[in-house]
């Protein structure tokens, strides 16, 4: 038997498991492959997620219905940081992460004549949180080629239910730019890179996290209705540094970063910096013509081909 194994490090294989072998056995042989011990691993399998009962322990894995050749295996460990762990596909330790006190809290918002600098700016430790802006060309969060092949290719993870329409029909429309990408679209990066996604809705302030408890590091964006950001640490507020000193990348349990990423955001929706798709209006660059949300906008892309649209405020 063979299975992948997905954990907070990255993923890893464990090929020719007799079938024979019990599942306690299988624990021992996981628990040498990604340094956890195995007391703290629990199992999940399938979808929806359905978690493996420690009682098994002395069952065969052939008489386990759950558990079957080529299964993804979902690691969840409670333990100890493990020790010389073996990923197929590890997460490479970023150089810089942030990790900040939450005395030094204070805000910071620059204006007019501060053109040269990062507009929206929260003080974080001994630096600041800042919105970088991502090109706004309908791809700011992915490239759909990419999440479309996973769709395509895990039938079973994603089936119609999951996508909420027919998987060809999906796989067509997330191809097309005008789409904009979501959830479905985050978790099967947050999977793809090793590393938890978090995204901030700036109407709601809400927090949603991709990969939560899985990976040991996590990037943030911030969400408008309409466009990703991305959240980065610098000690400048200078643009002319972008790029050259920003942290990009945080530690999945500095809570502190996550309150002054919120923090951010919040400044931001201060400005009415996010757009309601139901009702907003857009004007195609092309053409001229005036529509009312993103249904507008799609019906508008597929009766013209025109698919540039800035917000009409």
């Amino acid at each position: 038997m063979r299975f992948r194994l997905r954990h907070s490090k990255g993923t890893s294989t464990l090929s020719n498991v007799d079938e024979t072998k019990t599942f306690a056995q299988l624990l021992t042989l996981i628990s040498e492959t990604t340094g956890f011990q195995k007391d703290f691993i629990s199992l999940k399998v399938g979808y929806p997620p359905q978690t493996i009962s420690p009682e098994n322990q002395n069952i065969n894995l052939v008489q386990l219905p759950q558990i079957k050749d080529g299964e993804t295996l979902t690691i969840t460990y409670t333990g100890p940081e493990p020790q010389n762990v073996q990923s197929s596909t590890p997460i490479k330790s970023p150089k810089k992460q942030h990790s900040a006190n939450k005395s030094t809290f204070s805000t910071i918002k620059s204006f007019g004549s501060s053109s040269k600098k990062e507009k929206y700016n929260f003080r974080c430790g001994e630096g600041y949180l800042l919105r970088r802006e991502i090109p706004d060309d309908n791809s700011c969060l992915f490239r759909a080629v990419t999440v479309s092949n996973v769709i395509e290719q895990n039938p079973e993870e994603y089936p119609d239910v999951i996508l909420g329409r027919n998987r060809q029909e999906y796989i067509n429309w997330i191809m097309k730019p005008t789409s904009w990408g979501g959830a479905i679209e985050m978790k099967i990066l947050a999977e793809m890179f090793g590393i938890e996604i978090c995204a901030i809705d700036i109407k709601t302030l809400k927090m949603y996290q991709f990969g939560q408890g899985m990976y040991p590091t996590r990037i943030i964006l911030l969400y408008s209705g309409i466009h990703y950001d991305a959240v980065t640490f610098n000690k400048s507020l200078l643009l002319s540094d972008y790029g050259n000193n920003d942290v990009t990348i945080f530690p999945s349990n500095d809570k502190l970063v996550v309150e002054c990423a919120i923090e951010l955001a919040n400044l931001i929706k201060e400005d009415h910096g996010y757009t309601d798709t139901k009702s907003f209006n857009l004007v195609c660059s092309q053409c001229g013509e005036k529509l009312r949300g993103e249904k507008g906008a799609q019906e508008h892309a597929g009766k013209t081909g025109h698919v540039q649209f800035k917000e009409n405020k």
